[in-house]
């Protein structure tokens, strides 16, 4: 039957071991995107032998969430990287977020932004006294006054937009 339909649907490939002292052994025949072994005795007891690789990408599903995705962007993190160390299903779900993430931060820095530009080229303000007592009634004001001392601003930002409800990956039913 194997041969019939394993060219229309994925059949589970059978391998026989025979000189194998102990089941730890068949961790060394690992491949990519593979799950691993099951092992069925001659009693037909089952057992599964996980490979490494599949055990830190789902113990990775287990922990990602709203927050992992956060930090990792707030800490300027290589999202190839991100991606490269996890399993294809949890793609659209993290890059979901982090594109509901990154338009939170640059909707925040616009107005910002702007605000500072209004107060400094429009209003012509560079008074720092005069400048403080329009940056005071923002809401931004950290952010304004951060621009206004050449200072970054990006973990101003990223704090105000910290996921306040933690959503996990391995909860999600997409």
């Amino acid at each position: 039957m194997a041969d019939i339909y394993s060219k229309h649907i994925g059949v589970v490939k059978r391998y026989k071991f025979n000189n194998i002292n102990n089941l730890y052994e068949l961790k060394k025949f690992e491949e990519n995107n593979k799950e691993g072994f099951v092992v069925r005795f001659l009693n037909g007891f089952r057992v599964k032998i996980k490979f490494n690789q599949y055990i830190k990408q789902h113990a990775f599903i287990t922990n990602v969430s709203t927050i992992t995705i956060w930090e990792l962007l707030r800490n300027n993190y290589d999202i190839d990287c991100f991606f490269e160390q996890i399993p294809d299903e949890t793609h659209v779900w993290c890059e979901k977020i982090i594109n509901q993430l990154k338009n939170d931060f640059y909707f925040i820095e616009r107005i910002a932004l702007k605000e500072f530009v209004d107060i400094i080229y429009h209003k012509k303000i560079i008074n720092r006294k005069d400048f403080a007592n329009i940056a005071l009634k923002s809401d931004y004001r950290k952010i304004l006054f951060n621009i206004y001392n050449n200072f970054t601003y990006d973990k101003l930002i990223w704090n105000m937009i910290k996921p306040k409800n933690i959503k996990y990956f391995n909860n999600i039913v997409e």
